[in-house]
């Protein structure tokens, strides 16, 4: 095969194991198809779906959150319930991206809410016996 090609006037070196690939999403909101000259020029190739509670459950380990397994579970049945039986509409995702975005706002707010509760301790006073076992039982992990 050839080593090199022309592209906009310049001698380019190919590469082997160089690929371009391109992404379609068809059916999504604000998606426009590929044309048909540009589509000849890839071939297609078939995806799976994701693991969305797999993804899910490390999203939220990288969160902090301990029990992610379980909690990742409630929460792709929750977005598969709301993208089942709420409107159809195509502004309302219940996709992926918006299970990730969801997962990324609880990070936030337990973090805010963990710098929140150590400010309201007592002119910084050693915690008590009993706030080990509190700690213990919210769903974030020590460290």
């Amino acid at each position: 095969g050839a080593r090199q090609a022309v592209v906009d006037g310049s001698r380019v070196r190919l590469m082997p194991t160089a690929n371009a690939f391109i992404t379609m999403n068809p059916g999504y909101a604000g998606r426009v198809d590929l044309p048909d000259n540009l589509k000849a020029l890839f071939r297609p190739v078939a995806m799976a779906a994701p693991d969305s509670a797999l993804i899910a459950e490390n999203v939220l380990l990288a969160e902090g959150f301990a029990h992610a397994k379980h909690l990742a579970a409630k929460l792709v049945a929750t977005f598969r319930l709301a993208a089942q039986q709420l409107s159809s509409k195509d502004h309302y995702d219940w996709g992926l991206r918006a299970m990730v975005a969801a997962l990324r706002v609880a990070g936030s707010v337990r973090r805010a809410d963990a710098l929140a509760d150590e400010s309201d301790s007592d002119d910084g006073a050693e915690a008590g016996p009993g706030a080990a076992a509190d700690a213990s039982d919210d769903g974030v992990r020590d460290g």
